[in-house]
């Protein structure tokens, strides 16, 4: 006899389906004996249970994820006035806002510049990003540099990852004021004055220090941000004219402008923290991130000042 199903033959005696039949109800007089109806009704309420809560959990995603856009958008109409130009180059989104009166903002006076990308834009196209920040960090250089020196202080602490942006950037920077006797060559300083809980002395002191022995043509803050929008987390770059306001508590609470030691001063940096209700977070890929932004920012401002 020819049993198709497992390409076999066996005695002309043995009837296929017979054997078959017994084998099913063999296996099924095992189930009925050691299972548990009870725990099989239990197993599958369970399955059902967690079938539900996903449904709910995607709903509640849902809802946040329209409650953020809301948010969002009325960050947006809040500068909108403020909204010079937009322009898209290459997938980087480039804002430019001019903040008249920056009291009203709890921002300073003058002009900034957002960067605004995609993942893609950031692991894939990181040449790109960096050539739209080149250009608007050239523009900004060429309107305060006059030749003397360039002083680049990295803000934050570089223990904590998500404010050591700063530092960061400045440990990939090309210092040259030391080499006074290549005189063709632009002269820049790099200074990290960590924060007041590592030195024991106010960040603002030490800047200020080095300010006065130096007397820089131009000063460029580099330094994490925080921002309540969770799109912007890693994925814009910001750069102004208007330098910054310390809010950490563990650095001086002074306010470092143009008016401060009357040198401009811009300022550089990152969203690497998200506020929520008085509570601070990161993304998972935020090392990853952060090699690849301090990378770009520092290799954008090496060519600018070195070209």
């Amino acid at each position: 006899q020819s049993l198709p199903k497992l390409k076999l033959c066996t005695p002309h005696c043995m009837n296929y389906t017979k054997l078959e039949n017994a084998v099913i109800e063999e296996v099924q007089n095992i189930c009925r004996k050691y299972l548990d109806k009870k725990k099989c009704k239990q197993i599958i309420d369970d399955n059902n249970n967690n079938v539900q809560n996903e449904i709910e959990l995607n709903k509640e995603k849902s809802n946040l994820a329209k409650a953020i856009e809301v948010l969002d958008f009325q960050i947006e109409k809040l500068y909108e006035d403020k909204l010079i130009a937009r322009k898209k180059i290459n997938d980087v989104l480039v804002k430019h806002y001019f903040i008249k009166d920056g009291k009203k903002e709890k921002r300073n006076s003058g002009d900034y510049f957002t960067l605004s990308f995609d993942d893609d834009v950031l692991y894939k196209k990181e040449k790109v990003l960096e050539k739209v920040f080149l250009k608007t960090f050239k523009t900004f250089l060429a309107k305060y540099h006059k030749g003397g020196t360039i002083l680049f202080v990295g803000l934050g602490n570089s223990s904590i990852l998500g404010d050591s942006f700063g530092v960061n950037t400045l440990n990939k920077l090309i210092a040259t004021n030391a080499y006074n006797d290549f005189l063709t060559i632009p002269k820049v300083a790099l200074f990290a004055p960590e924060t007041t809980s590592k030195t024991g002395i106010s960040s603002f002191k030490l800047i200020e220090m080095v300010v006065n022995h130096l007397k820089p043509d131009v000063i460029i803050l580099l330094d994490s941000f925080v921002t309540s929008n969770v799109n912007f987390i890693n994925r814009t770059i910001e750069i102004n004219d208007c330098g910054v306001i310390f809010q950490d508590q563990l650095r001086s609470n002074r306010v470092i402008d143009k008016k401060t030691f009357q040198i401009p001063v811009l300022s550089i940096g990152c969203p690497t923290l998200l506020e929520y209700e008085k509570t601070f977070f990161s993304k998972y890929t935020l090392e990853q991130d952060l090699e690849i932004l301090t990378k770009i920012v520092a290799n954008a401002i090496n060519h600018t000042v070195m070209s």
